[in-house]
C-alpha cells in the first residue's frame, strides 16, 4: 500500500500566479517562478482575461533561453480570451538554470498596453523509483 505521502508526489501541483496588467511603450515586463527539486514541468498556463490593448507577445522561457518552453509567442493582443497552453509538455525543471521559468511580456509598439494577464505553472514529481521504508 502505498503512503499519503508518497501518492500526493502523483497530484499535480501549481505554483503561485503572475499577473501582467501593463506593459510600457518599447519595453518588456519579466517575472519569474523558481520551481522545487524534482519537479516535471506539465504545463504552463496562460489566462487571458482581457486582451492587452497593443501588440504585446509572451515568451515562456529560462533565464538563458527566453522561449526554450515557447518556440512561437504568444500574442496577448489577439490571444482568445480563455486557457492558452504552450506547446511543450513533461518537461523535467533539472533542464532550467536554477529551476526558474521566466515569463517575459514584450510590447514592441509605440504606445502602452493594458489588460489582464494570468500566468502559472502545473507541474507533478515523478515517482520515487527507491521508496524509503520504515520498518
Amino acid at each position: 500500500m502505498k503512503s499519503d505521502k508518497q501518492q500526493m508526489t502523483y497530484v499535480p501541483q501549481v505554483t503561485e500566479h503572475i499577473v501582467f496588467t501593463s506593459v510600457d511603450a518599447g519595453a518588456c515586463e519579466e517575472a519569474d517562478i523558481k520551481l522545487p527539486i524534482g519537479a516535471i514541468i506539465e504545463r504552463m498556463v496562460v489566462v487571458v482575461k482581457t486582451q492587452m490593448t497593443a501588440a504585446v507577445s509572451l515568451n515562456i522561457g529560462s533565464t538563458d533561453d527566453e522561449d526554450a518552453l515557447t518556440p512561437s509567442a504568444i500574442s496577448l493582443d489577439t490571444a482568445t480570451v480563455g486557457e492558452q497552453t504552450p506547446q511543450e509538455w513533461f518537461v523535467p525543471i533539472s533542464n532550467f538554470p536554477d529551476r526558474i521559468i521566466r515569463f517575459k511580456a514584450d510590447n514592441a509598439t509605440g504606445s502602452n498596453a493594458t489588460g489582464e494577464v494570468y500566468c502559472y505553472v502545473q507541474y507533478r514529481f515523478a515517482p520515487n523509483p527507491r521508496p524509503s521504508r520504515i520498518v
